[in-house]
């Protein structure tokens, strides 16, 4: 597996999550659901998400398969990730990403990723640390 897989498969997973609450609770503005309105619990669990709990500006979630935490970007964006992230989800997933379980390791590849131009860090609040692709053909 290669960093690549790695990444597609994390946002394929935070989109999977952020999917769930946008469903049970008819809104994309999950923070401020949890913050401002209090109309989402800031820890629990429902259908495939076995524990969920709000921090920051982001999501920390554990599923029957595999483990995620990510930070809300603009436009409460979930696509966004970095190297420690990257090594929970990993972590997570020994069997199918062995080579990622460090977090130095993510880092020299994501750093050779955005050396070579195909991922940004825009370093706004929210999710400052969050890199994105820079095109969707890079993907």
């Amino acid at each position: 597996m290669t960093i690549k897989d790695l990444i597609k498969d994390f946002q394929k997973t935070s989109q999977i999550v952020a999917d769930k609450f946008y469903e049970k609770y008819a809104t994309k503005e999950l923070l401020l659901a949890v913050i401002s309105h209090k109309t989402i619990p800031r820890q629990g669990s429902f259908g495939i998400i076995k524990w969920y709990a709000f921090h920051g500006c982001g999501l920390h979630a554990k599923l029957s398969d595999s483990e995620i935490d990510f930070d809300f970007g603009e436009d409460d964006r979930v696509d966004g990730f970095d190297a420690w992230r990257l090594r929970i989800f990993a972590e997570s997933k020994p069997n199918i990403f062995p080579e990622f379980i460090t977090e130095k390791v993510i880092q020299i590849e994501l750093d050779n990723l955005q050396k070579a131009g195909k991922i940004y860090k825009p370093g706004t609040y929210p999710g400052s640390s969050n890199y994105y692709w820079t095109n969707s053909t890079d993907i």
